[in-house]
């Protein structure tokens, strides 16, 4: 052995989109396999109402992130969960030399079976959000302000 460690090898992912002005300040997204967006400046800045913008992609692309971390992180660690819904609101803010998105809340609310599951849904949500990778790429804070409730079930299918 010559003494170095060895080398660790990292999983590595790479992700494309491809963005077309289509006049205006409106724009396509497509990622080849996913259904086409349509988005464009957000009305405040003089966009068309009705498209989505970079500002709420942002914010669903963190909040989706969050869903799906959770989601995950409950089949490995044998939770179940009945329902699952969040929205995450976001401050978009002028410093004096441009704008950026100074604090994000997200805010799920999710639903479990029995009393019995609320802590361990709340400890999951927090997991979820350390290890969310999205929120962990932007330099906004990002907060969790989670509701976990007990939601009746119709166990006889």
């Amino acid at each position: 052995m010559n003494g170095k460690a060895p080398e660790r090898k990292y999983k590595s992912h790479t992700f494309k989109v491809a963005t077309k002005w289509r006049g205006g300040k409106t724009w396509e997204i497509n990622t080849g396999e996913a259904d086409m967006i349509r988005g464009g400046s957000p009305s405040v800045f003089g966009g068309e109402p009705g498209r989505w913008t970079p500002e709420e992609l942002m914010l669903a692309s963190i909040d989706a992130c969050h869903q799906a971390s959770f989601i995950s992180l409950c089949a490995r660690k044998d939770f179940e969960f009945v329902s699952y819904e969040s929205e995450n609101e976001g401050q978009l803010e002028h410093d004096g030399e441009m704008f950026r998105f100074t604090k994000m809340t997200i805010r799920p609310r999710i639903g479990v079976k029995s009393e019995d599951d609320i802590e361990r849904a709340k400890e999951l949500i927090h997991k979820a959000h350390k290890g969310c990778f999205m929120s962990n790429s932007v330099n906004s804070d990002v907060t969790i302000e989670e509701e976990v409730i007990v939601v009746e079930t119709d166990e006889s299918g």
